[in-house]
């Protein structure tokens, strides 16, 4: 599937509030947005409404783009869907050198999140949230909004990056923010980056969004931001707790910038 989405939203797949199931397609090449402010690169699912399911299983999501000329969203996938983690699956997919924006602000390269998912045994490599230089990045896998219930479970985060250079590259292979409930479990974090913090996970929040987050049996390692290594930023209102993992090669393993949090 290769082509130019002109409304903005989805530059290969455009789905609505019905069930969707895809597997064992290549998405390769394709642009959500050339004029304006893009969603989903690739493949944009908007399902929320409707409570409808999302399935998504042996797919290669390759160098799409949600914007090249102003803000986007998700480079391989924008996904909204579904009442629950069962309804909605993403299994055993590779997102790779997708791009949320080329010129501006950036989230998800790889992977915008809104709602549910669960994410199992995918790899993610090489996407970026922002590749304009000094550009705004957020995420450059994952960027987790208003997620009621995620479970991301045994995927590998290899080389992808929140922005290149400048200070505004903000978690370079998760972003989580704006009330998220997440499980992380046998994942692998490797070799990413972000220009400002967080260069394998940043989680940052407020007052009545918070996000709670619980890692198990990860392995963070190697990921770097701006002239220093940081494996894990907690900025405000998150309670992370964190079992039998292993966060090394980085200046700092965790930094918690707030009174606000609970790190254990």
């Amino acid at each position: 599937m290769i082509g130019v989405s002109t409304g903005g939203c989805g530059g290969g797949i455009h789905v609505r509030e019905t069930e969707v199931h895809i597997g064992h397609c290549v998405v390769e090449d394709n642009v959500a947005n050339s004029a304006g402010d893009g969603q989903g690169g690739g493949i944009y699912i908007r399902n929320g409404s409707a409570n409808a399911g999302a399935h998504i299983w042996n797919t290669h999501i390759i160098s799409n783009v949600a914007s090249t000329s102003s803000g986007g969203w998700g480079g391989g996938l924008w996904l909204e869907a579904g009442t629950g983690t069962d309804a909605v699956g993403v299994t055993a997919c590779t997102f790779e050198r997708n791009i949320a924006s080329t010129t501006s602000w950036g989230q998800g390269g790889g992977v915008y999140l809104w709602q549910y998912a669960t994410f199992t045994d995918n790899i993610l490599r090489e996407n970026s949230a922002s590749t304009a230089s000094g550009g705004y990045g957020q995420g450059g896998a994952i960027y987790l909004h208003e997620v009621w219930g995620a479970s991301l479970d045994a995927n590998r985060f290899l080389d992808n990056v929140a922005t290149a250079d400048g200070v505004y590259g903000y978690g370079g292979a998760i972003y989580g923010s704006a009330g998220v409930v997440f499980t992380m479990t046998n994942n692998l974090v490797v070799w990413n980056h972000a220009s400002g913090s967080g260069g394998g996970l940043r989680l940052d929040t407020y007052s009545g969004k918070l996000i709670v987050g619980t890692l198990i049996n990860n392995t963070i390692a190697d990921n770097d931001r701006g002239s220093g290594g940081e494996g894990i930023l907690v900025g405000d209102y998150v309670t992370l707790t964190l079992t039998n993992n292993l966060i090394a090669g980085h200046t700092v393993g965790i930094t918690d910038t707030s009174v606000t949090n609970t790190v254990s």
